[in-house]
């Protein structure tokens, strides 16, 4: 289960730079210790796992 992280802080490092990137190399921030990175990974996966070529 994920849910967003807990930590009062919701600037983001990295605004602007997912939007064109591929999917697999965002899935990788999945192991990132930044949590929000964490997140974002973890949202990339459920996407490529749940697609429609995915049966």
């Amino acid at each position: 289960f994920a849910q967003s992280p807990g930590m009062a802080s919701r600037t983001l490092e990295f605004p602007g730079t997912v939007a064109g990137s591929a999917a697999g190399d965002i899935a990788k921030w999945l192991r990132d210790w930044d949590p929000y990175r964490a997140t974002v990974g973890l949202a990339a996966v459920n996407a490529l796992v749940n697609h429609a070529d995915n049966p």
